[in-house]
């Protein structure tokens, strides 16, 4: 399972450096994958199709949550059969969504390939002590698993929540005790997880809930029997019992992350969720669970640009949708819910729509009409490497301003070139005879002046500048230029001061040490974000080289920058 790796991916955000090629048993955080639920909108692939151009160009998704439909075959309710509406005591036809197969195809290989049909626990009242029930149902989804592996998507959304019939709730009016029921519903997650895998061994099945349905009943769930949602526990270990070692169950914890907006909310719902979640398994089924669940990050796009009034979804009440205040608070609190997910994050929409407008919501416009910016940011988001091409693009048309002076040395003596760097310290616990940092003209980038240490024979050097503001709990851009000759080793250090005024080394407040790549003669850009932490509100910059051979090894250092991010 990949509970950790969010913790994982902090830590080596600290120490790696975005020129670096690390070794293959280095870990390297992945590229995060955004998908979208559009409620109230049209989402079978022949549309989505017919809005694909759009999708690629306008939008930063990598899939979808689809719908299929099909209009000659009708449930149990004498509606159109859709796969929202499986739970239902119906049995569809083999073929009745093979012509979508190709239009799936056709969407995967256009770059939705993480895309997942749609299905709902809506409508569901089976009995489940039924097996005609089950077995018509496990039909369903056997024939919704083959279509997605067909259509080459990546598996099945499943909306385990109960919107009118209380499907996992306990109901003594089919005659049996909650004890017998609570068996008979391990057996129909056994059943359920058999006939999607048989079809679809690779599957990723996206539920929108999964453990996260039944965290409020966390610690009585055994004791109350009337607690909402109390047989999704048992549903959930059937499919732990007998799920294959390919198949993947995404947790979105959708509730939960829909009130997450400080890193200190996003913690929060991790911690829960790796608690919790062991909390709800059999013992048998612990290392199964562990291995083959991810955590994933629901984020909920009116909570951000659409004015609900007296709404408790809404992050800033009283502002009104297309208020430069809403986006900028998603651009802090998204690239949070990138960094805590394992690989999805998924984001809702009612009001706020990418397609498909309401004319009464936004005033006919979409997210990225008001918010033209927010494509570009959300793909940018979602990797280090797209994070690093959008941030200097953003330098490159003065959409950021460098908070750091003297970063270029271009202010210090040339006279002489031995001459100390001017605004700069040095410091080395032990001293060398003839070590130094000087500032030259014709060593730094493109022949300018850079700073360049020498001599540190014994226990290496560190030239550093004095402390600099920063605001606590905001994310910055740090970017240097580094080069290296023969055997040399430089890197470049991000200190911490606390409130209280001094040096903080803790755990809780990490050095930010930045390696680049150690092949001589090149200059290299180091870059990295990190976030000051709470309780911080000043850092210092350092530039610090290994020990060095008498005369050889020199390090260079030129362009330092520092940007605060919106």
């Amino acid at each position: 399972m990949k509970l950790f790796q969010s913790a994982i991916f902090a830590f080596f955000t600290c120490l790696g450096c975005i020129a670096t090629e690390l070794p293959d048993n280095f870990y390297q955080p992945q590229k995060k994958k955004l998908i979208h639920i559009q409620a109230w909108a049209e989402r079978t692939p022949s549309y989505l199709l017919q809005q694909l151009a759009f999708l690629k160009e306008k939008t930063p998704y990598d899939g979808f949550f689809l719908e299929l439909r099909n209009s000659n075959v009708h449930d149990s309710r004498n509606k159109e059969a859709s796969t929202y509406f499986i739970f239902q005591n119906t049995t569809w036809p083999e073929d009745i969504f093979d012509q979508d197969i190709p239009r799936l195809q056709k969407l995967s290989r256009n770059g939705l390939k993480d895309s997942f049909i749609g299905t709902c626990v809506k409508y569901g009242d089976l009995d489940w002590f039924n097996d005609e029930h089950w077995n018509n149902l496990c039909h369903n989804y056997a024939i919704v698993a083959r279509v997605a592996r067909e259509g080459e998507i990546a598996g099945i959304g499943f909306d385990p929540e109960m919107y009118m019939e209380q499907q996992f709730e306990f109901n003594p009016k089919y005659g049996h005790s909650y004890a017998e029921t609570w068996q008979k519903a391990r057996l129909r997650g056994q059943q359920w997880i058999t006939a999607i895998q048989k079809e679809f061994p690779q599957a990723k099945i996206f539920s929108l809930f999964w453990a996260s349905l039944n965290f409020a009943s966390m610690g009585n769930c055994d004791v109350n029997p009337a607690i909402y949602g109390n047989l999704f526990i048992p549903f959930m270990n059937g499919v732990y019992d007998k799920i294959a070692p390919g198949i993947i169950i995404i947790d979105g914890n959708e509730e939960y992350g829909y009130r997450s907006l400080k890193r200190s909310d996003f913690e929060r719902g991790h911690s829960r969720f790796r608690t919790f979640f062991r909390h709800q398994l059999l013992p048998e089924n612990l290392e199964r669970a562990e291995k083959q669940t991810q955590y994933s990050v629901a984020v909920y796009l009116d909570a951000f640009f659409w004015a609900m009034s007296k709404s408790k979804w809404d992050f800033l009440p009283g502002k009104p949708f297309n208020a430069p205040a809403r986006y900028e608070l998603f651009r802090q609190a998204f690239p949070l819910a990138v960094e805590f997910a394992d690989e999805y994050v998924w984001t809702y929409g009612e009001a706020a729509r990418w397609y498909s407008p309401l004319a009464n919501r936004f005033s006919g416009k979409t997210i990225s009409d008001i918010c033209p910016d927010i494509n570009a940011f959300m793909r940018a988001a979602k990797s280090t490497s797209a994070l690093q091409t959008y941030c200097n693009a953003q330098v490159a048309a003065k959409k950021l301003k460098n908070e750091l002076r003297y970063g270029s040395f271009e202010e210090s003596r040339i006279s002489d070139p031995i001459s100390p760097v001017k605004h700069w310290g040095v410091w080395s616990r032990v001293k060398s005879p003839d070590s130094k940092f000087s500032a030259i003209q014709g060593r730094g980038f493109n022949n300018s002046i850079g700073a360049v240490a020498s001599d540190y024979t014994v226990t290496g050097g560190t030239l550093y500048l004095r402390p600099i503001t920063v605001k606590p709990g905001r994310r910055y851009l740090f970017r240097g230029k580094v080069r290296s000759e023969d055997l040399g080793r430089g890197n470049f250090t991000i200190n911490f001061k606390n409130s209280q005024g001094t040096w903080d080394p803790s755990p809780d407040v990490p050095t930010v040490r930045i390696l680049p790549p150690q092949d001589a003669g090149k200059w290299h850009q180091c870059i990295r974000f990190f976030t000051v932490p709470d309780n911080c509100n000043a850092i210092q910059i350092c530039c610090s080289v290994m020990p060095q051979r008498k005369g050889k090894d020199q390090v260079a250092f030129d362009d330092i920058e520092l940007y605060l991010l919106p």
